[in-house]
């Protein structure tokens, strides 16, 4: 499945199952988000992966982990070192505040209309590179992923994905230029 550049896309995945999420032009994050299919209520949590993982990032290794304290799916390969669990995903409002720009294109609105929900929860930040610095200040890098660089997921449980390509092209975030994802099964 292709992920146009600015655009989200939504499916479905049975536990057990492996996907495959496919940085096709290198230096583009993946706004990740998860639902489990039998109750929407229980979503991906970034703060618990943190609680659950003592990290503000994603290795691989790592399970990611719903509101509810159970693993929703796990990292088995990534090809850069880490991924950002900090970062929510952009918005307009983020847009306005940041950039002073009005109507732009942005993943939680992209991830809400493809989801059919309003409530979207913080993402999983696929190959955005981010460090915090001794005072506690966040600082975002360009990504370091290269053309054809995947992560490979593998389910926990059966899950509602939405994947958005992140549409932030005023920062180094995507390295100022924002191109498409592909997810493989």
């Amino acid at each position: 499945m292709k992920i146009d550049p600015q655009s989200a896309i939504v499916f479905d995945v049975l536990a057990g199952q492996t996907f495959r999420i496919t940085d096709v032009e290198g230096k583009q994050v993946a706004d990740f988000v998860c639902f489990s299919a039998q109750d929407f209520s229980e979503e991906l949590s970034t703060k618990t992966t943190i609680d659950l993982n003592n990290s503000i990032f994603l290795y691989e290794g790592n399970s990611v982990f719903s509101n509810r304290y159970e693993p929703l799916f796990t990292l088995q390969k990534s090809p850069v070192p880490h991924h950002d669990l900090i970062f929510p995903a952009c918005s307009t409002s983020m847009f306005q505040s940041l950039y002073s720009t009005r109507n732009h294109p942005s993943c939680r609105t992209n991830l809400t209309k493809v989801l059919e929900m309003d409530h979207i929860p913080d993402p999983v930040n696929f190959f955005m590179n981010t460090s915090v610095d001794s005072t506690g200040k966040i600082q975002v890098h360009e990504p370091l992923s290269g053309p054809g660089d995947s992560v490979v997921l593998s389910a926990e449980k059966d899950l509602r994905v939405g994947i958005a390509a992140c549409s932030v092209e005023e920062s180094c975030c995507n390295g100022f230029d924002c191109t498409g994802l592909e997810v493989a099964f």
